[in-house]
């Protein structure tokens, strides 16, 4: 069975024989197959075939892994896109100066109104 790496699983599903990447510490990233999961019952693990979203589960099938390291679905076209929250358009708008004083080339979309309910 290999290392277990237990954690959360923030967005999505994951299931048996799904191939995940692994975001390395040092920038690198690797492909693997989840071999197996175990979901927790009480003080009990238990082998599930898929767990959701708000789960907290060990993974089996990675062989490289270390502490703080992540798993993720690599997403065809958006693989450097990701959302930035703030309070107010003057707060992102210093933010994104920022980020192109430092190199960075980056493209804004249309802010998006986040609702509470």
């Amino acid at each position: 069975m290999g290392r277990l790496s237990i954690g959360r699983i923030f967005r999505g599903k994951v299931s048996k024989n799904l191939v995940v990447t692994i975001a390395h510490t040092e920038g690198t990233k690797e492909n693997f197959k989840i071999s197996k999961i175990f979901g927790y019952e009480a003080m009990n693990s238990i082998e599930v075939q898929e767990a959701l979203a708000g789960d907290i589960v060990a993974i089996a099938g990675a062989e490289n892994i270390n502490m703080l390291e992540t798993f993720c679905k690599e997403e065809p076209n958006r693989q450097d896109r990701f959302k930035i929250s703030g309070r107010e358009d003057l707060h992102l708008s210093v933010l994104v100066e920022m980020l192109r004083h430092e190199g960075f080339e980056l493209q804004v979309s249309r802010p998006e109104v986040i609702y509470k309910f």
